[in-house]
C-alpha cells in the first residue's frame, strides 16, 4: 500500500516549541505532515497501512469519562493519580512534566480538544490516557473554545519518533469533525475505546 512520507521541517519555532499551538495548527491544517527536530535527511513514514496507534496506546482501562474536573491543574492530578496506579508511574513525575510542557503554551488544538503531553525520563513505554470531564475546562484553546476531549501522552524521553508519529496522528484524528462528533456521543469507556480502533486515516470504519 502507498506510503505517505512526512518530511522534515526544520524551523526554529519547530525545534523549540514541539507541541505548541503554532505546531498543532500547522498539523491540523495538514494534518500528513510532521515536523521533526530529527537530521534534515530523515523521513517518517506515515502509511495508511500501519497500525492504528491510539487504539493500540490508550485500552478501555485508560479511558475516563465523567470526571468531575474544574481546571487544567485538576486535570494533570486526575491523570498523574491514574498512571501512577494502572502503570507505576509517580504521580509527581506527571503532574510536573505536563504542567512543564503547558507552561510553554496550550496544548489545546481547537474544537474542544487537547492532547497535553511530555516525555519523560526512565519511562519505558509510551502511555496515553484519555479524558472527557463532566464539564469544559478553560485550556487557552486557539479558538478559545474550552476542552471537553483530552488525549495525554506521556513518552519515554527518547522516543522522539515515536511521539512525532503518535501526535501526527492524533492531529489527523482529531482534525475529522465526524469522529468528534461521535467521540461525544459515546457513553461509555467501552463505546470511545471501540470508536479508537474502527478508526483509519479515511475515517471510522
Amino acid at each position: 500500500m502507498e506510503q505517505v512520507r512526512a518530511k522534515i521541517d526544520k524551523r526554529p519555532w519547530v525545534r523549540h516549541n514541539l507541541g505548541s499551538k503554532s505546531f498543532y495548527r500547522h498539523a491540523l491544517q495538514n494534518p500528513l505532515l510532521c515536523p521533526t527536530i530529527a537530521d534534515e535527511n530523515a523521513e517518517i513514514a506515515i502509511g495508511a497501512d500501519k497500525m492504528n496507534l491510539i487504539a493500540s496506546l490508550c485500552p478501555v482501562e485508560d479511558i475516563l469519562l465523567g470526571r468531575d474536573i474544574p481546571n487544567k491543574s485538576r486535570l494533570f492530578d486526575e491523570i498523574a493519580r491514574h498512571v501512577e496506579q494502572r502503570h507505576g508511574l509517580p504521580a509527581r513525575d506527571t503532574v510536573e512534566n505536563l504542567s512543564a510542557r503547558e507552561a510553554l503554551g496550550s496544548t489545546a488544538v481547537g474544537h474542544g480538544v487537547a492532547i497535553p503531553h511530555a516525555r519523560i525520563g526512565g519511562l519505558d513505554k509510551l502511555i496515553a490516557v484519555f479524558v472527557r470531564p463532566t464539564s469544559a475546562i478553560a485550556f487557552d484553546a486557539p479558538d478559545r473554545k474550552p476542552v471537553s476531549a483530552v488525549l495525554a501522552l506521556l513518552v519515554p524521553e527518547q522516543a522522539l519518533q515515536e511521539h512525532l508519529q503518535v501526535l501526527a496522528e492524533c492531529a489527523r484524528l482529531f482534525s475529522e469533525r465526524s469522529f468528534r462528533e461521535q467521540l461525544g456521543a459515546c457513553a461509555n469507556a467501552a463505546e470511545v475505546g471501540r470508536l479508537f480502533r474502527d478508526w483509519s486515516p479515511s475515517g471510522p470504519a
